[in-house]
């Protein structure tokens, strides 16, 4: 779906939404789950494990964008006796960055435009390991903001371009911000692409 992202001097900017149910918060549940003290820790075991690991689908409440299935339910997809705790942490991060990519694919399969730059915000972006392999399910370079709460950014920045602060847009765009851009790895996307598609028809069954 479209929204207005800002409006300013009457002269509205929209942009393409993709509401995601279920993300990042599947990720304390799983620590907990497994006896971990946090995310971080989380995390942190999910690297030590490959690409590739059983398909988890965080359908707590359904599914949001793009599917929209509210009768779907979370599962774990393809565990068998050598699973380990290290693949399912794996499969819940993973589960992520194939959320991020379907609402990225609607998006793009709806827009005129090439995709440009992705920017990621929120708690979630300071999580590298995270990020990155959002990177690698896209097949995309992905710029971590410096502001992880950038959409307070944003507010502060129309705000002080109401008051003067800074004559335009362009002056805004040119001021100095710290970004971390990461390259997508080498990676067999498309396979563990579709062992995500496979979880996620198993979910809405």
């Amino acid at each position: 779906t479209t929204t207005i992202a800002w409006s300013i001097a009457g002269k509205p900017t929209y942009a393409f939404e993709g509401n995601i149910l279920v993300s990042a918060s599947s990720l304390p549940w799983m620590a907990e789950m497994l006896g971990l003290p946090d995310v971080q820790a989380l995390t942190d075991l999910a690297a030590s494990a490959p690409a590739g690991c059983p398909g988890f689908v965080p359908a707590f409440v359904g599914l949001g964008a793009p599917y929209w299935h509210t009768d779907a339910r979370a599962l774990f997809c393809g565990i068998t006796f050598n699973t380990t705790r290290a693949q399912m942490a794996r499969s819940v991060t993973d589960s992520i960055a194939f959320q991020v990519h379907d609402v990225v694919a609607a998006m793009s399969a709806q827009s005129p435009a090439p995709l440009g730059n992705l920017f990621a915000d929120g708690g979630p972006s300071r999580n590298d390991f995270l990020m990155q392999c959002v990177a690698d399910v896209l097949g995309h370079p992905l710029i971590q903001c410096d502001a992880p709460e950038a959409s307070a950014l944003g507010a502060a920045y129309l705000a002080g371009l109401s008051l003067g602060v800074w004559p335009d847009l362009d002056a805004i765009a040119g001021l100095p911000r710290g970004r971390n851009t990461l390259a997508p790895g080498p990676s067999d996307r498309e396979v563990r692409l579709a062992i995500w598609r496979d979880a996620i028809k198993r979910s809405t069954l």
